[in-house]
């Protein structure tokens, strides 16, 4: 696995535990992103450290996807309803939506073979992971603030009590749940668009009749 290491220099440096996302690299009409693994300044998020754990390509917007994982394959199916991925050892983990669906829901629902991680929406940006089992304790946090979409940085707690298995997958249901608000969010704004712009045309030619 590939390794990054851009240690800072200067005092005063807080590392926290984090996973996330590198930039797409399109290979036609697919694309392949890096899944990282390693330390940030919990400070400024900068990142001190990092190793290439996974590598996810995707096609027809997310929804074609072929991922390796800590060198194993993974069996990764994902729709509007449901991701689904299925481990060489036969673990099966999903990721589902309060209403029917991953867009849109402020709670998703992160299946890792038998054991609840809650994905909770707390506002209009920010997440945190909970482990249900365990009176909801807070596992990690991610944010789509200050372009957060793109590397869909996880942050993890010190105690958080995750295998890797189970925190790759989580790190991936974190970009999951950051895009599908992003495709929502520019789908409703497109619409409204849309329905606007006549009206905005009419005010612009015929503006001063309606003054």
């Amino acid at each position: 696995m590939a390794h990054d290491s851009t240690t800072p220099t200067g005092s005063g440096i807080q590392p926290v535990t984090v996973t996330s996302w590198g930039p797409r690299h399109h290979e036609g009409e697919a694309y392949t992103l890096e899944l990282f693994y390693g330390q940030a300044d919990e400070n400024t998020g900068t990142i001190i450290d990092r190793t290439v754990v996974g590598r996810f390509t995707e096609a027809d917007k997310g929804h074609t996807v072929t991922a390796t994982v800590a060198g194993e394959p993974w069996e990764v199916t994902r729709d509007e309803t449901a991701v689904t991925a299925t481990l060489p050892s036969g673990r099966i983990f999903t990721l589902t939506g309060e209403k029917g669906r991953i867009s849109g829901s402020k709670r998703l629902t992160a299946d890792l073979a038998g054991r609840q991680v809650d994905l909770v929406n707390e506002s209009k940006q920010d997440w945190v992971l909970e482990d249900v089992a365990n009176a909801e304790a807070k596992l990690g946090q991610f944010s789509g603030g200050n372009r957060g979409v793109r590397t869909s940085l996880v942050e993890w707690e010190d105690d958080a009590a995750v295998d890797d298995a189970e925190r790759f997958f989580l790190a991936y249901a974190a970009r999951v749940a950051l895009e599908s608000r992003l495709w929502l969010n520019t789908w409703i704004l497109t619409a409204s668009l849309l329905v606007l712009a006549p009206l905005i045309v009419l005010i612009y030619l015929y503006g001063p009749v309606f003054g």
